[in-house]
Formats: C-alpha cells, structure tokens, sequence
C-alpha cells in the first residue's frame, strides 16, 4: 500500500486518479449512494465528484510546494531568506556605486550634501561630502549613486561619465568624474544566496564565514573572501592555523582640492 504524505522516502504526493478513484469508491459505498449509482462525466454526482477530486489534487500541490519551500535547493524567494537567516546568512541587498566628483568653479563656492549631477542616461549621483573650492578653481569630493542598481539601470559608470550639473551650485562651472563610479550591484538572486549560503555554512567551526560576512556588511567592499589554514603546516602564505582576509573596495579618493 502506498503512503502518501510525508514518508521516510520524502514527500509523495497523491495524484488525482488516486483522489478519484477513492471519491468514486466512497461514493458506492451502500450507506452513500450504493454500488449503482452513475458515476459518469456527465451525471450529476460524477461531476460532482470530479470537481472536489480536482480542489483535492490543488491542496496536495500546495502541500508538496510548502515541504520544498524547506529545503534550501529548493526554497526561493522569502522561503530561502528565511531558511539561510537560520544560520545568519542573509541575503546581500542591492548596492550604491561610489566614486569621486570633480567640481570646477570659482573659489570660495561651497559644495553641498546630496547636491545631485547626472550622466547622458540620465543616471543620477550625490554628493556624499561637502567642501569649498579652493584657490585653484578644482576640488573633489565624495559621491554615490541616487539609487541602488537594478537590473535595468547601473550606476557603476566609466571615467568622465558624468557631467551634468542638476543641483545648480552658485559659482560652479562644471563637474566630472576622473574615476570610474563602481561597486554597484543588483540585489542578490537565490541562485547566487543558496550558493553563498552552501560555501558560508559548509565548514563547520570555522571563523571565516563569519569574517567574511562582516567583510560583505561593510558598504564599499564589492566582494569578499576569506582564507582559512586549520592545520599544523603551512598552505602556500598561509602560516599554520591561520586567516587571510581579501577584500575588493569601490575606488574613492578623498581630497580637498588642487
């Protein structure tokens, strides 16, 4: 006799001729309708029948989709967030490239926060910074994109991207970016969680993970790795039990003129 439900095996779902066939022999049944009664497609307890058989089989799916909403390789969307904060993984938001504007005006003219710029595209940047022109008519400062990317607009852009002014500044002339904006990413997919998340978790009593996730918090750092030796002999740089931190940082540079 089959077992439907969850099993030893796993989940074994009911399938609707199984749902059928039992409504159909419940029906026949002598305290129900008896053994002659028409259970035909077209009769009106067959048609009936037919109808809660189907509502049946949609409970079973449901069913079926919460048992592998549990499992990590299966489960998506907020399911797989809930799943792998069980072990303190969460899923890595939606990132702000960062990048350096460069203003060019008369000295003495002060630079705001969130005084916005934009590129051809129409992708917008902030100032993150404030700061005074200087003598020589140039000053840099701190900047970000307005929003996080999707995945239809970045704001990881190149050098020289940038030059319209959309919070006009009284005495600036003119901005640029001499560097690249970057560090820009879309929100992190299910693919990409379930595999962190299988890496992260998969040493168990290692610190690394824990590094690397605190690496992976920081705003700036676009991709993290952490290196673990737990042996009694050295591994190429690693010395015996040790730990190497690898990270990769938007670029920014930070200076009050020139």
């Amino acid at each position: 006799m089959i077992v439907y439900g969850v099993t030893a095996a796993g989940f074994i779902k009911k399938p609707l001729s199984v749902i059928l066939a039992e409504l159909q022999a419940e029906a026949r049944l002598p305290e129900n309708f008896g053994p002659d009664i028409d259970l035909s497609s077209f009769s009106p307890v067959g048609t009936f029948i037919g109808m809660m058989s189907g509502k049946d089989a949609e409970k079973w799916d449901i069913a079926e989709d919460v048992y592998y909403q549990n499992q990590i390789d299966n489960a998506d969307g907020v399911n797989l967030d809930r799943l792998t904060a069980l072990r303190n993984v969460t899923r890595n938001p939606a990132k702000k490239s960062i990048g350096v504007f460069e203003y060019t005006g008369a000295e003495g003219s002060n630079i705001p926060l969130d005084a916005i710029c934009q590129n051809a595209q129409g992708v917008q940047f902030k100032t993150t910074q404030i700061g005074t022109i200087p003598v020589s008519g140039i000053i840099e400062v701190q900047a970000e994109a307005v929003e996080a990317d999707t995945e239809t607009t970045t704001g990881n852009v190149p050098v020289a991207d940038i030059t319209t002014i959309v919070t006009a500044i009284p005495g600036v002339t003119a901005v640029t970016n001499n560097d690249v904006f970057q560090g820009g990413t879309t929100i992190e997919t299910d693919a990409e969680l379930r595999a962190r998340y299988k890496s992260l978790v998969g040493t168990s009593g290692s610190a690394a993970p824990v590094i690397q996730l605190a690496f992976e918090d920081i705003p700036d750092v676009i991709s993290a790795s952490v290196l673990e030796n737990n042996i009694d002999f050295s591994v190429g740089d690693l010395t015996p039990h040790s730990i190497k931190a690898v990270s990769t940082r938007a670029c920014g540079r930070l200076s009050p003129g020139r």
